[in-house]
């Protein structure tokens, strides 16, 4: 997945160039394609043929991810870690209800954090 983000993304910095445009954020709904979104922007930071300072965000709060966000010196900047036990308790609960013909919430807010949060 790291491999084929960092094509994508890459392919995508390219085309925005063309036309001249400049993306300042990177929002990723994975950890994994961070990564590769990094990867990227390094690549392309080095060949010369692109800019640093694009921020990367990910999901998920994987540990590689929270270990290059910690080396600092990468456009890898965040990273919105959940609490799966808790994600699963909740969908279960909801579950349950439905099953019992219980009303059930459209909507579960589900605590996050936002590593690092400076």
């Amino acid at each position: 997945m790291v491999e084929r983000c960092r094509e994508i993304v890459d392919r995508h910095l390219t085309q925005l160039g063309q036309k001249g445009e400049h993306p300042h954020i990177i929002f990723c709904t994975n950890d994994e394609m961070a990564l590769g979104a990094v990867d990227a922007i390094q690549q392309r930071t080095t060949a010369g043929t692109g800019s640093a300072d694009i921020a990367v965000i990910g999901v998920d709060g994987t540990d590689e991810a929270l270990a290059v966000i910690r080396s600092g010196g990468t456009p890898f900047r965040a990273t919105v870690a959940q609490d799966s036990q808790k994600v699963a308790d909740l969908a279960v609960r909801q579950l349950l209800k439905l099953r019992a013909g219980e009303p059930v919430e459209v909507e579960t807010f589900v605590p996050t954090t936002v590593y690092p949060i400076k």
